[in-house]
């Protein structure tokens, strides 16, 4: 079980996880069901982070773009990758085998800057708004409840391609286990605060069906990109969702 944790937040963060760490593909699939658990850590780094801002009086703007920044540097931008490469794909392509070829294509064009900066000024917008009404917990509940996503959407949705990335994800997940995880996850954030739980639960709703309809759905499937651009439409949903409260 720590190998599997310590794969799942070596893959999906930067974060430290102990002297000779590598990735290995073949327990890919194992580690799929502590993504909540890394998503916690994510969260957690970036609420220490506009915590500690705050408390030094830095104005929320800014507070809110560092906290930002930090999301995504503790991540790799991991996802924001995916969010390109399907930004490309939905914008430059008709047909299924289209996409898929545009999602292998390393190269970023229009579509997927303007996803990235779509996403990301949506993020910081609602962060902004959040951390001025002392909500600094929203980012906790984002990481957390789109790491959830993606591990429900692993087990449960094709895979669109017969190789790639992700594949090795789909083949050796444990449901059982993934789903006892999950809901030890989803407890935790139930307790700090059952009101923006619940809210943040039918913002990453929205998020995972806006996936679906734009991107999954044409593409017959999931791949590593669509599953990293899960993560961050995710993110920003619960973020926009919390943001009502």
């Amino acid at each position: 079980m720590i190998q599997d944790l310590r794969q799942a937040i070596g893959f999906l963060t930067r974060l430290p996880v102990g002297h000779g760490f590598l990735h290995d593909p073949d327990k890919a699939g194992r580690a799929v069901s502590w993504y909540g658990v890394a998503g916690l850590l994510v969260g957690l780094c970036v609420v220490l982070t506009a915590y500690l801002l705050h408390l030094a009086g830095i104005p929320y703007i800014v507070c809110a773009s560092l906290a930002l920044a930090v999301w995504a540097g503790v991540t790799g931008a991991l996802h924001l990758d995916g969010l390109a490469d399907c930004g490309d794909a939905v914008m430059g392509a008709h047909t299924r085998d289209r996409m898929l070829e545009i999602m292998r294509d390393m190269q970023c064009g229009t579509g997927g800057i303007c996803a990235v900066v779509i996403v990301l000024s949506i993020k910081l917008v609602a962060m902004v708004w959040l951390f001025s009404v002392d909500n600094l917990l929203a980012p906790l509940l984002a990481a957390s409840l789109a790491r959830v996503a993606l591990t429900v959407v692993i087990i449960n949705w094709p895979y669109a391609r017969a190789s790639g990335a992700g594949s090795s994800l789909v083949g050796n997940c444990r449901p059982r286990q993934a789903t006892g995880i999950n809901c030890v996850v989803m407890l935790i954030l139930l307790v700090i605060s059952p009101q923006a739980f619940a809210v943040a639960m039918i913002g990453a709703a929205l998020g995972v069906l806006l996936v679906w309809a734009i991107v999954a759905r044409r593409a017959g499937g999931y791949t590593g990109d669509v599953y990293g651009a899960l993560v961050e439409t995710t993110e920003a949903a619960v973020l926009v969702a919390l943001s009502t409260l």
